[in-house]
Formats: C-alpha cells, sequence, structure tokens
C-alpha cells in the first residue's frame, strides 16, 4: 500500500573517490522536513501460528521487476587494500530531542563488498519502521538525481547504478527522523528497548544497518511481536549525540569509548559491536566493580532498585552488579575474552530483559520483586543477558530462524552459574525455570511458529536446556565444554547456524547424541559429520 506522508529529507548517494571516512559525515547538515512524497509502508502484524514461516529469506531482487531506476553518470567505487574486519562503518550524527522524543540522524555507511559476486544493489535493514509511524524517509538521491527505492516495512531496498565489485566500497549518505514511541502495556511493551517511559529514553535497533549477505542473499527477516528477528554482522560505529531540551543531570549508559566535549554532546567510537544501543535519563544512578581482567562492569539503576523488606532496605542494583561481575568472570574463563573495556547493564521500564553489544537491558520488574538471595528472576535474568554478551553479540546467529543458538545457551548459562557458585540452588534453578512450565516443542523451531511467548520460550529456551544437558550427559562433562568453547571460539565474529553447531561433534559424539537429538530436534541429521 502506498502512504503520503511528511517525511524528512534523505540523500543516499553512491560516492567516487579515496576521502578519509569522516570527512563526508562531518559535511552532513542535520534533517530537515522536506515536502510530502509517497514511500512503502507496510504494518507490523500478529506472527503466523503455523509450521512453516511465511518467508526464510526476504530476496529483495523479485520486487524490482516493475521499477525502472533512474541512471547516474557513470562512477568508480573505491576499491583500496583494506585491512579491517568489518563489511560496514557507521558514523553517525544524532539530535536527540529529549522533550519531545524525537531523534533526527545524520548516518553515513561505508559497505565493502566481502562476498565473490558483484553486487547489483545494497539492502538495509530498518527495524525502527516495523511499527508503523516512528520512522520517517525520503527521497533516495545520486548526485542530486533521485534513484528508485522500496522501503518494505522493515528492508530498505537501493539498486546500484554500477555493479559493485567484490573487494570494493559503496558509501551510502542518509538522513531520517525517528518518534519515539512511549512503552506500552501491550504485547509491543517487550520492544521497550526502542521507547521511553517518564524516567528514560531507549534507543535500540533504531537506525538503518547493511543486511548481512549469505548465500547470494540479503537477510531480513519478517517482523515477528514474539522473539526477535534481527541479524546483524559486527561493525565499527562512530557516533555523536547532541541532546536537545536535555534535564538536568543526564546520565547516558552505551558502549564504546565515550568522550563528552562540551555540556550535551557525546562522542562515541565502538569497535565490533553488532548493533549500537544508548539508553538515557536523569534519575540513573551508575554502580561499577571492575572483573579480573580488567573490564568494567556498569550498572545504571533508578532509586526505586531498593526495596524495603520487612523494614530491612535491600539493594537490588548492587546485588544484580555483583552477581553479574561473578557471571562475567566465569563466562570469560569458560567461552573466551570479552572484546570491549565495558559492559552496561541498565533497569529497563519494559518487559523482562534484552541483549544488545556491550549493553543489555534487565527489567524494572524483577528489581520490584527481589526480596534476597539468589532464589529470584532478577539474578536468572541478569546472568541471562550477560551472557548474551557471548551467545548473541560475539558468536551471531539468525534470531529469527534458529534462535536456539542464542537462547538455549545463554539459558544454560545461567545453569552453569547457580552450578558453579551457588550448587545447592541447582535443583531450585530446575524446578523454577525449567520443571514448572513442563515445556513442549522442538529445539529448532523458527519463532513465527508460535502464538505466545510463553511457548517460545518453552520449546526455545527450556526445552533448549534439556537438550544441552542431555547431550552433556551423552559425551561427559568435559568433552562437552570443550565442544562449547570450540563453537565460540571458531564462532566468534560470525553468524554460525545450527551447522556449525552439530558439524563440531566428531563421529562417535554424532552416535552418542542420536536419540537426545532425535527427542529435542525437527532435523536430527543436520550437521552429520
Amino acid at each position: 500500500m502506498m502512504r503520503s506522508v511528511t517525511l524528512l529529507w534523505l540523500s543516499v548517494m553512491v560516492l567516487v573517490g579515496c576521502a578519509p571516512r569522516g570527512d563526508a559525515l562531518s559535511e552532513l547538515p542535520m534533517p530537515t522536513l522536506a515536502p510530502t512524497m509517497p514511500t512503502v509502508r507496510i504494518q507490523a502484524s500478529t506472527p503466523p501460528t503455523d509450521a512453516t514461516p511465511t518467508r526464510e529469506l526476504r530476496a529483495v531482487e523479485a520486487a524490482t521487476s516493475t521499477l525502472t531506476p533512474t541512471v547516474p553518470p557513470p562512477m568508480v567505487y573505491r576499491c583500496d587494500d583494506f585491512t579491517d574486519p568489518y563489511p560496514a562503518h557507521y558514523n553517525l550524527i544524532a539530535g536527540v530531542d529529549y522533550a519531545n522524543k524525537t531523534v533526527d540522524v545524520a548516518q553515513t555507511v561505508h559497505f565493502r563488498n566481502r562476498t565473490s559476486e558483484t553486487l547489483t544493489d545494497l539492502v538495509m535493514s530498518v527495524e525502527a519502521n516495523g511499527v508503523p509511524d516512528q520512522f520517517q524517509l525520503g527521497a533516495i538521491r545520486f548526485n542530486d538525481v533521485e534513484m528508485t527505492h522500496i522501503l518494505d516495512e522493515n528492508r530498505l531496498w537501493l539498486p546500484l547504478p554500477v555493479g559493485l565489485e567484490p573487494g570494493c566500497e559503496a558509501t551510502v549518505e542518509l538522513t531520517f527522523r525517528l518518534r519515539i514511541p512511549r512503552i506500552g502495556d501491550s504485547r509491543i511493551a517487550y520492544k521497550g528497548y526502542l521507547g521511553y517511559s517518564e524516567r528514560q529514553i531507549n534507543l535500540g535497533n533504531w537506525m538503518p544497518v547493511m543486511a548481512p549477505r549469505l548465500d547470494g542473499h540479503w537477510i531480513v527477516n519478517d517482523v515477528t511481536l514474539i522473539g526477535e528477528q534481527t541479524v546483524s554482522d559486527q561493525a565499527l560505529w562512530t557516533v555523536v549525540l547532541n541532546v536537545l531540551n536535555a534535564p538536568d543531570g543526564l546520565v547516558i549508559a552505551m558502549p564504546g569509548e565515550v568522550t563528552q566535549p562540551e555540556a550535551n554532546q557525546w562522542r562515541v567510537v565502538f569497535e565490533g559491536g553488532r548493533d549500537f544501543t544508548v539508553s538515557m535519563s536523569p534519575f540513573y544512578r551508575v554502580l561499577r566493580q571492575r572483573a579480573f581482567s580488567g573490564v568494567e562492569v556498569e550498572l545504571y539503576a533508578f532509586p526505586d532498585a531498593i526495596q524495603t523488606v520487612n523494614g530491612t532496605p535491600l539493594d537490588g542494583a548492587a546485588h544484580a552488579l555483583t552477581e553479574a561481575t561473578k557471571a562475567f568472570q566465569q563466562f570469560e574463563a569458560l567461552f573466551g575474552r570479552y572484546p570491549f573495556t565495558r559492559l552496561a547493564i541498565v533497569q529497563g521500564d519494559f518487559p523482562d530483559g534484552m541483549e544488545f553489544s556491550g549493553l543489555v537491558y534487565v527489567s524494572t520488574t524483577w528489581f520490584y520483586s527481589f526480596r534476597g538471595g539468589v532464589r529470584n528472576y532478577l539474578t536468572i535474568i541478569t546472568v541471562h543477558e550477560v551472557a548474551h554478551q557471548w551467545w548473541y553479540m560475539q558468536v551471531g546467529n539468525n534470531a529469527a530462524l534458529v534462535p536456539w543458538l542464542d537462547e538455549a545457551l545463554s539459558t544454560y548459562s545461567e545453569y552453569i552459574y547457580y552450578e558453579e557458585f551457588y550448587p545447592q540452588d541447582r535443583n531450585w534453578w530446575w524446578s523454577t525455570r525449567v520443571g514448572y512450565y513442563d515445556p513442549r516443542g522442538k529445539v529448532d523451531s523458527t519463532v513465527y511458529e508460535f502464538s505466545t511467548p510463553r511457548d517460545y520460550i518453552n520449546a526455545v529456551y527450556l526445552r533448549g536446556v534439556q537438550m544441552l544437558q542431555k547431550l552433556r550427559e551423552d559425551i561427559g562433562t568435559e568433552a562437552f565444554f570443550d565442544l562449547i568453547a570450540t563453537y565460540a571460539e571458531r564462532s566468534n565474529g560470525k553468524i554460525a547456524t545450527s551447522e556449525t553447531f552439530w558439524n563440531l561433534l566428531s563421529p562417535t559424539q554424532w552416535e552418542q547424541t542420536l536419540r537426545t537429538r532425535e527427542q529435542f530436534l525437527r532435523d536430527p541429521t543436520l550437521g552429520r559429520p
């Protein structure tokens, strides 16, 4: 359906030459409103409940058959000898209007073709456009000539006038406006990592990013309200945040190396994240604890994280920080070094938790329910989100099609934490976290196969930890942890698949685990050695 909306001026330009990467961004103006023009906007719908995903790969080439791109003058791409490990560099200047809950962004993306094919188009994932009336997009231009494009829900398709050969780089420049939604009480409240409450603004999955290119397809999954659908490569992020109408005492939680050159301006360089996420509030108190490796674990909490129980104040923030640091140190020892100097844990005014690169959320609900000790969901969810710094951030996967790779491993990491630090509470964890729900379903299900979050969690998270425990029993504890460590090491920085994991089994282990795979998986033969 075509709609007319008031849009921001958007310029997207494939550049010529070898100018330093920061130059183009510094010359961009902040966004200004432009005349009304049509774009494609599709409203998110409730996920399908049948056993087959609606669309596995968003292969956008088929959508171009009726389009006639405007051809700009001939051009030459930059094809230097690149040495950095990232296919994309993102430079952003963002003006956040704290009072009006809007963000105006000038963004530059340097994308290098790391495939062996000549690319005739580029595709960007625009998750903020998966919900209506959040994201405003205008014309796409090359040398002041409007180019054909399609903005289809969370996918932006850009045909290239000249093929981008392997090893060459294209530069995309764009501006957009984001209207930050209020965090509500409906199912969409779980997406509060992009939203605001009376006391915080959260910016997660808020900008267009390059879609991964895998097996000849650009990967952008259909929007779902259950679980996540994102999949992304690691990248280099350089961000300038200017906060307008900032309240006094504003504190900003975000990953990376941060400087503040002037009041209400922050500059950040973040290398290797799969995303760049920001949370801000004038009410945060910040607690810090240093891990053995020197990484600073930070916790951003509201004053109400301190609850009075039987006349005694209990500081849930201090508790969460202590347990997060213990889990962090354990996971570094088991799964490999954490690549950043800081990890931010943020009290989020939305249900449950959510993982991002170098920053995770733990719901206010769990801070409110804390009554001391470790037999509680504040402890469980904090440890779970810390584990995602390995199972998502370092080892990537397709969160819509193979969610067990990050969710089951992060949930099993909770058990590893209790097993190490609180062995007397292991049975409690199994009973409360898993047994209570009597989970059913196949572990290798996609997010599109569920009608409720509970059914999704039961099959992917909880049946997933049952499967991993059975694998451990099948091959032995030492071999099991060798398997997990090898998976973490070999898949670090990549987008893993189920085959990636199962291919690590030796022929003997493959036979030892056959019954377990038949019990828990839809396809127990996947990854046969």
